[in-house]
């Protein structure tokens, strides 16, 4: 059974899709034959005939091979060309990926009241972590959206998956994921009783890539509970965990607070090995409390230095003044603190001397350690307390460095903001995501907008992002929007006194309900923000029951050209040499090889063009903002007519470089290409 185009076979358009095999045929008889045949996979598309050849080998010796060819009458079997691929649509710096979901944004309603935390996996997928149910009796609640924003029905029932470690009261807080597909997700759980909180643990779970559990963890149940007040199960200490990393030889940490030191809260970290039970390569058993003199004092986020070590970053307030600084802590690789930073291995940053917090911290290739956070400003008694993004570099050993942009950079959108996350891209960049409202007073935990801003390495603003350096992203579906943004603020920019802070945060009647709007806007952590290999950037949200995943657009390459120009006439078969500009008017370096379509249109369109020659491995190397001119030499094919064409050029016309706008990477000359 043979695939042709025409109905002659032996033209060397013929596939053989079939062969099959008969015992044989009575004298006169006849047999109807039905059979499956495969069409194979790389055939062209196009029409085909069906062409049945009996006996081909003759093995039956037969008087009269003339007949034993059929035909079908038409050519009907068709194989269709491949969807063509819409052309992505253009996108912005600084605003979300209109490519992504619908507009850039991805939302469904998944049973996740509070986002905590979102990991990207290497296919493209991202795993989202939060909590949900009712108060007193919350799960961790995680769920997966696909590559394009739709939720996975493949991972755990129907693309969503509810832990609960024992009918406590469960809040998720991160996920980190493991090799192999495996992730982890830690988080608080609480004892009840009674309806009333009576002290709560550290929680950790693994998860297999379906999102069951890995009964090979814990014990055998896939959790673990770790309580700094004894027996985990009675959970006696007031423990809270806020963050999750797994340090290059395996082991687990996760940090946050607990008052089991008997003097408030301390920074608290535990270690685990990859099967959950206590690292004892730690001090302590796994388990360290770091207290801060004077104060109350939590870990927010953590990172590893190249030694092994760690950096814990949170917050310190001050128990006379009120006054809440950042706070951070280096600790060896064997969980001791490490005496060569700061004082004891401690430091205590304030900001503006009002709120300053930490909420992330990202240690880049030299070893300098850049904190973000928050810092308020205002009065709650006042009416005016609001904050701002801020960010903070320290040296390896805990000093300010003041080559960046004066040691701190507040950045004002002009309207309340607050870091989540922060990350240091491949290019050196900053970028800093977080959540923020009009005012405070229109706080609402799942009514809340995103809040971007991207930095130089020296902390200024990069104003190739949205223009300004900043974006907010309404989860509504609006587009970027461009803040009024007040220029970032050098060091020991508006100063508060200890005194005027304590005013300022300690409050009643009016000023007591801004507070709670400024304490909910702190302690939500939506605007997480998590990147692939590819450098995309994901951050996530809550509007009202959706658990929304925003596709954020922070660099790109965008070529474009001018200047295409041909001279003299060419005769057919000949070369032409053509010249033109090319430039890069995106912010991301084009670093590879690419090719160029060179074509000839009677009326400035490819689609009445006729292509000249299509020339491959064009080697580039050009930064942002850079224009370059080239010079190329593209055959006239003999078969071309004589007259006057327009030259037509696309650039890089299989988006090798993942463009930010394919519209503008064609070229077109004047009527300047002659043919005789």
């Amino acid at each position: 059974v043979v695939l042709s185009e025409d109905t002659v076979p032996g033209n060397g358009d013929d596939v053989v899709i079939e062969r099959l095999s008969e015992p044989g045929f009575a004298t006169a008889g006849s047999a109807s034959i039905t059979a499956l045949a495969t069409i194979p996979a790389g055939l062209l598309p196009g029409s085909y005939h069906v062409l049945v050849v009996l006996d081909p080998a003759n093995a039956v010796s037969e008087a009269n091979k003339g007949n034993n060819l059929f035909v079908s009458a038409m050519a009907d079997v068709v194989i269709p060309a491949p969807p063509v691929p819409p052309t992505p649509r253009p996108v912005v710096v600084g605003g979300v990926n209109v490519n992504f979901g619908v507009n850039g944004l991805a939302g469904h309603s998944v049973g996740i009241t509070t986002v905590a935390d979102i990991a990207l996996q290497p296919d493209g997928r991202s795993i989202i972590v939060g909590t949900g149910g009712p108060a007193g009796a919350q799960e961790f609640v995680l769920t997966r959206y696909t590559a394009n924003g739709s939720i996975d029905r493949t991972f755990g029932n129907q693309g969503t998956v509810t832990t609960d470690f024992g009918g406590r009261d469960d809040k998720a807080a991160a996920v980190w994921l493991l090799p192999g597909g495996q992730f982890l997700v830690a988080g608080t759980s609480t004892r009840m009783v009674g309806g009333i909180a009576a002290g709560s643990a550290f929680a950790l779970a693994r998860y297999n890539p379906d999102g069951s559990l890995d009964t090979t963890f814990g014990q055998g149940t896939g959790e673990v509970l770790t309580s700094f007040g004894g027996d985990s199960a009675l959970s006696t200490s007031n423990d809270t965990a806020h963050a999750l990393a797994v340090r290059a030889d395996g082991t687990i940490f996760v940090a946050g607070s607990s008052d089991a030191g008997g003097s408030g809260l301390a920074f608290a970290l535990t270690a685990y090995n990859a099967d959950g039970s206590p690292a004892g390569a730690i001090t302590n058993a796994g388990k360290v409390l770091i207290g801060f003199a004077g104060g109350n004092t939590s870990v927010s986020a953590i990172a590893f230095a190249k030694d092994g070590g760690l950096v814990a970053v949170g917050s310190f307030q001050d128990s006379k003044t009120g006054v809440t600084s950042m706070a951070l802590a280096r600790l060896r690789a064997n969980g001791t603190l490490n005496k060569s930073f700061g004082k004891g291995g401690r430091v205590t940053k304030s900001v503006r001397g009002i709120d300053d917090e930490a909420t992330s911290v990202a240690i880049a290739p030299d070893g300098k350690i850049i904190v973000g956070g928050l810092s308020a400003t205002g009065s709650a008694a006042g009416g005016t307390l609001s904050t701002d993004f801020a960010l903070v570099r320290f040296s390896a050993t805990g000093r300010v460095t003041r080559t960046f942009h004066g040691g701190q950079v507040i950045t004002n959108f002009g309207q309340p903001t607050a870091i989540t996350r922060i990350l240091i891209e491949p290019n050196g960049k900053i970028i800093a995501s977080g959540k923020t409202a009009a005012s405070l007073s229109a706080v609402a935990p799942n009514g809340l907008n995103l809040a971007l801003a991207q930095y130089n390495a020296d902390g200024t603003p990069d104003l190739t992002f949205n223009g300004t350096g900043t974006s907010i992203i309404s989860l509504n579906g609006q587009a970027a929007q461009r803040p009024a943004v007040r220029p970032a603020a050098a060091a020991g920019a508006s100063l508060v006194r200890a005194s005027t802070a304590r005013t300022a945060l300690v409050s009643s009647g009016p000023g007591s309900d801004l507070l709670n709007k400024f304490d909910q806007l702190k302690q939500t952590a939506q605007g997480a923000l998590a990147t692939n290999q590819g450098g995309e950037l994901f951050t996530i949200g809550n509007s009202g029951t959706d658990t929304i995943e925003a596709a954020v657009v922070a660099n790109g390459v965008d070529l474009t050209g001018s200047g295409l120009t041909i001279r003299g006439a060419i005769k057919p078969g000949k070369t032409a040499t053509i010249s033109f500009n090319l430039s890069n008017v995106g912010n991301s370096a084009a670093t590879g090889t690419t090719s160029i379509q060179v074509f000839a249109s009677p009326d400035q369109t490819l689609a009445s063009g006729t292509m000249l020659a299509t020339i491959g491995r064009i080697k580039l190397s050009l930064k942002g903002g850079i224009s370059k001119p080239f010079q190329q030499k593209v055959p006239v094919p003999k078969s071309l007519p004589a007259g006057t064409y327009f030259l037509l050029l696309k650039l890089d016309p299989a988006n090798t470089f993942s463009e930010l706008d394919l519209t503008n990477n064609l070229l077109v000359s004047g009527a300047s290409l002659v043919v005789r």
